[in-house]
């Protein structure tokens, strides 16, 4: 009985090397994809959240203006009702009618750009000729992400533009 048992537990054989090394070779390279997939996810997730957050800060930055009326020198004294648009700052020094806020990667407002930020950029053109009444002005707002995201290319993206046709009476 003992002479059955012993050639029993030498006659069951396990996995060879091969199949181990094999099925190992599988696993990774479905893990490669898998991997991909869980990375691509979290990127998506990322844009999302931007993307969400840009809309809010460009709808915000068009109500800030249009209760402020229509000259960029007074949004910039004015008591911001937001306060992330504290330091919305001229573009340049010769042109009032483009303003700009900065923020970091965290939408925390900043005084000056960042290389891993964003930035929101409001310009006021006029839409038409000024009537006796008052006249018609075009705020854009657009907001850009100046880092790429992963495994993109892109050094800028731009999350979200808005339009806002306003009239103001003189």
């Amino acid at each position: 009985m003992s002479k059955k048992i012993r050639n029993l537990k030498y006659s069951q054989s396990g996995f060879t090397l091969v199949e181990v090394i094999m099925s190992i070779g599988i696993l990774a390279v479905v893990s490669i994809f898998v991997m991909q997939m869980y990375i691509k996810a979290g990127s998506l997730k990322e844009m999302v959240f931007d993307k969400d957050y840009a809309l809010a800060a460009a709808q915000a930055a068009v109500e800030v203006y249009k209760a402020n009326g229509p000259d960029l020198s007074d949004l910039l004294e004015a008591n911001f009702v937001y306060q992330e648009y504290a330091h919305l700052l001229p573009a340049d020094d010769t042109d009032n009618d483009i303003m700009q806020c900065f923020f970091d990667e965290q939408w925390n407002p900043v005084s000056s750009e960042t290389l891993k930020g964003y930035t929101l950029t409001l310009e006021i053109a006029p839409f038409d000729n000024q009537t006796p009444y008052g006249r018609l002005l075009k705020a854009t707002v657009s907001v850009v992400r100046n880092y790429p995201y992963m495994l993109e290319n892109d050094d800028t993206q731009l999350l979200c533009s808005l339009e806002s046709l306003t009239y103001f009476s003189e």
